[in-house]
């Protein structure tokens, strides 16, 4: 599949967004199957930014989730979850329930694989009841499996799915044995220690040195 310049992504009327943001959507697909992260997340974000300027709220979200995903793969919690946050506001608004629960959902997960368990307990929790109120039985049941791990306090891990694509990511790079869930956990290590870092007082972050961001996988 032949990718569009940057030329071809910006021509076009107000009358041309749906066909553009279709079109940005399937190449984003494209390079996230070559493991071009950064290239899928720029294409989302200028979907995102035609889904801004057209109104479109049922297409927005989807869109913000897709980048929240990328983020997290990489390591940007922080980023993944402001973005799901977004996700929640406009789904909330908007009376997505299905958006709704995936999006607290998400945050769910990451607010657990950081240990925050009170926050990640009432988020899973609320993604749940949206869930079985709105009558989405599977995904009710999906976000149950998780409620039952954060209420056991267990890791979050990566799923099948995800733990595929970080193999694939890490054969890309010449890494065969990676182990996916040791670099998550790597990740939220690094997250963890520059927090510490960042709650110093600044003249004690002076002589400290900032945590340095995990290798390749």
């Amino acid at each position: 599949m032949k990718l569009q310049s940057e030329e071809d992504r910006t021509q076009g009327t107000p009358e041309d967004a749906a066909a553009r943001l279709q079109s940005l959507c399937s190449q984003a697909a494209v390079l996230q199957e070559r493991r071009d992260l950064d290239g899928a997340l720029k294409l989302f974000k200028e979907a995102t930014e035609i889904c801004r300027q057209s109104g479109d709220t049922r297409t927005l979200p989807g869109l913000l989730s897709d980048q929240a995903n990328i983020l997290r793969r990489t390591g940007d919690f922080e980023g993944a979850t402001a973005l799901h946050k977004e996700e929640e506001r406009i789904c909330r608004e908007a009376g997505f329930a299905e958006g709704l629960a995936s999006s607290l959902g998400n945050q769910a997960v990451i607010a657990a694989s950081r240990h925050q368990n009170r926050e990640a307990q009432e988020l899973i929790d609320e993604a749940v009841s949206v869930a079985a109120g709105a009558g989405l039985d599977e995904l009710r049941v999906k976000l149950t499996a998780v409620q039952t791990r954060i209420r056991k306090r267990q890791p979050m891990e990566l799923s099948e799915e995800e733990a595929r694509e970080a193999r694939a990511d890490a054969r890309a790079r010449g890494h065969d044995r990676a182990d996916p869930n040791e670099a998550m956990r790597r990740n939220i290590e690094y997250q963890q220690a520059i927090a510490a870092w960042e709650a110093l007082p600044w003249l004690k972050k002076l002589r400290t040195k900032k945590p340095e961001p995990p290798g390749g996988i």
